[in-house]
């Protein structure tokens, strides 16, 4: 057996008349649409867990933020029109680290979806050298 329904059927027939060209364009179709609905199935399946697992790592993530366990000089560049998230995440977000990051900045871009920079790199670029240098700044001083 390898798949291909006339092959397969003749190698199970005693009699061939039956694999008819309709009949095997019938199976053909068959399995593509099996194969189609196993694949929407399976890859449901994966989403589902792959969901559940990123929403536990995320709220054991945010407990450790919020637990003061992150307190490292950050950056966002935030995309306002990702489809992902909202510019309104991105400032809850932001008053998550907030208390703990004394050097912390929030850089919106309008117009941007999840990856702002590749769709403005040099604001994002800009923004994110801007930054650096503030920390350079600071803790030259």
């Amino acid at each position: 057996m390898n798949g291909d329904p006339r092959h397969d059927s003749t190698l199970i027939s005693v009699t061939t008349d039956h694999i008819t060209d309709e009949w095997v364009e019938g199976r053909k179709n068959n399995a593509a649409s099996e194969l189609r609905r196993a694949t929407k199935v399976m890859m449901a399946n994966q989403r589902d867990a792959f969901f559940a697992e990123f929403e536990t790592l995320k709220a054991d993530l945010l407990d450790w933020i919020k637990a003061g366990n992150y307190t490292k000089p950050t950056v966002m560049v935030w995309g306002v029109g990702d489809p992902t998230t909202t510019a309104e995440g991105a400032v809850e977000l932001f008053q998550l680290f907030r208390p703990f990051v004394d050097n912390i900045r929030l850089y919106m871009i309008n117009n941007s979806g999840h990856a702002p920079y590749r769709e403005y790199p040099q604001e994002a670029a800009d923004a994110i050298v801007a930054f650096l240098h503030r920390a350079a700044n600071a803790t030259h001083k």
